[in-house]
């Protein structure tokens, strides 16, 4: 590529300044910008001769070099002329709590002139090599080294744990959310076929009263007739007495009142999720049974207040506690994923099947080359369990359920998690 000044016979402009740029024969400018640490106008070129472009079936790789020109002077800078701008060797840098050294190298462009900023991160107590990386060294925006990175991962996990710490346990929340109760507030809507039940706060009790069958259309509910049914100390009194029935989370569903009728207190987020997560934990549910749980828990609006630990789900094969994920109301535990196999008791490993995590692929974990299996059931002692492509990526194994109604396509439950 060439650069041409202006000079008294001759006026050059174009708008990176007063020259003109012309790439060389076959080559075309394909971009530009000015690098932020050193402010060197960085110029793209690509070729335009198809015949040497390359293909391997999937992309096309097209020929690329890279300029760099001081734009002040103006000049085309050549390797020995960024002598005089950077240096080449190693730059140590340290953390200010003098735990990491940061090695920092610059490495000259190849035959595409395209330089490189290489680190690695050390740690210095123990030697190890904590990161390594390797990028472009100009770059239009400001580029984070390893040491900030480390630093700003660090802050944003302290920012996340004070944020964690700030939220509340189920008895917090309910010891916060108790002096908030007023005289003739509405605590609780649901109904079953043929009533519809109210729970309110009431001369310092709370009242359960009870009308008739709920309306199909939603803009009559505040017309519902109430009258008293019975009476309790606390709310822990009402659940006792919802609770009798085995199959409360079944035969009974809540509701959301409208207008004068809305539910002005969220305590009792707190008691259905107690409720719910002795159901999930206690003892074996079924697919169908979950969509009644997941139905009186698809009413919270307390998720953000409240610590995750409180959301309570158990493992569907050793029955361990595992993070909450109402998507997967019986998937299984990273130790019991260690435990599958095959029918004739063969371990299995399954993965995502493609590079931006998506498909889900059986694998034989003893096998050398992989051997796939291709099937999405599995076993674990000689319960049947099924894999399948997370929601977000990754894989989940849940315990399968022979069913008349079937599992959607993508292995969730129907009206779950959605």
């Amino acid at each position: 590529m060439q650069l041409l000044k202006s000079d008294s016979s001759h006026k050059r402009a174009s708008k990176f300044g007063d020259f003109e740029l012309i790439p060389d024969g076959g080559w075309e400018i394909s971009g530009a910008f000015v690098d932020h640490g050193s402010q060197l106008l960085v110029v793209g070129v690509r070729c335009t001769d198809k015949s040497k472009w390359s293909h391997d079936g999937s992309a096309t790789f097209i020929p690329a070099r890279q300029y760099v020109i001081d734009v002040k002077i103006p000049k085309l800078l050549s390797g020995e002329d960024l002598d005089n701008y950077f240096s080449y060797g190693p730059i140590e840098t340290y953390s200010s709590d003098g735990r990491y050294k940061l090695i920092t190298t610059r490495r000259r462009g190849g035959d595409n002139n395209v330089e490189k900023i290489v680190e690695e991160l050390i740690d210095i107590g123990s030697g190890e090599i904590v990161s390594s990386s390797e990028g472009l060294a100009f770059t239009e925006a400001r580029r984070e080294n390893l040491l900030e990175c480390i630093a700003r991962e660090k802050s944003e996990e302290a920012r996340r744990q004070r944020e964690l710490d700030s939220k509340l346990t189920l008895d917090q929340f309910i010891e916060r959310e108790l002096p908030k109760l007023k005289d003739g507030m509405p605590i609780l809507n649901y109904h079953n076929k043929k009533n519809t039940f109210r729970l309110v706060f009431s001369g310092g009790r709370f009242e359960l009263q009870v009308g008739g069958r709920l309306p199909h259309n939603y803009e009559n509910w505040p017309k519902i007739k109430y009258r008293s049914y019975m009476r309790f100390n606390c709310i822990d009194e009402f659940w006792d007495f919802l609770t009798r029935d085995e199959k409360w989370f079944q035969n009974y569903s809540s509701f959301h009142g409208r207008a004068d009728d809305e539910l002005k207190s969220e305590i009792i987020s707190a008691y259905i999720l107690k409720y719910t997560n002795l159901v999930r934990t206690a003892k074996e549910f079924t697919y169908d049974e979950y969509e009644g749980i997941h139905g009186w828990d698809g009413g919270l609006d307390v998720y953000h207040e409240l610590k995750p630990s409180e959301y309570r789900q158990v493992c569907s094969n050793c029955r361990a506690i595992v993070d909450y994920q109402p998507r997967y109301p019986k998937y299984i535990c990273e130790k019991c994923r260690k435990l599958i196999t095959d029918a004739n008791g063969r371990k299995l490993t399954f993965h995502n099947a493609y590079f931006m995590g998506y498909g889900c692929q059986g694998y034989y974990a003893d096998a050398e080359p992989d051997e796939t299996y291709d099937s999405n059931i599995c076993y674990i002692n000689r319960i049947e369990y099924f894999a399948l492509e997370g929601h977000f990526g990754g894989i989940v194994i849940q315990k399968y359920e022979n069913k008349d109604r079937p599992l959607t396509a993508d292995g969730e439950i129907s009206g779950v998690g959605k």
